[in-house]
């Protein structure tokens, strides 16, 4: 009787390919995050290949899909831009500036 033992240095991913975009959200952010918080995040292709990566930060590990990381990133640029463009046009420009 053969019996699978588990390897106790193995690192468990927690596979969120298949989940919601909203619970995929939800990691991204947690990601995000803590990568601002200066914990490095490492991604990598996965061995079963394209479209699926290993992300890694922290105490978090997943197996995702990089098209649904590269739409979360593009979303995040946007809100970015938006958010500094608006930034922009509220600040008084040069010209409106008191010379000290």
């Amino acid at each position: 009787m053969s019996r699978k033992h588990k390897d106790p240095f193995r690192l468990e991913r927690r596979d969120i390919m298949g989940k919601p975009d909203e619970e995929k959200l939800t990691v991204y952010d947690e990601i995000t995050n803590r990568h601002l918080n200066g914990v490095p995040v490492k991604a990598r292709e996965h061995k079963s290949g394209f479209p699926a990566i290993t992300v890694d930060c922290g105490g978090i590990h997943i197996l995702t899909d990089c098209l649904s990381v590269e739409a979360y990133w593009h979303k995040m640029l946007t809100f970015l831009k938006g958010f500094k463009d608006a930034a922009v046009a509220e600040s008084p420009s040069s010209s409106e500036i008191p010379p000290e």
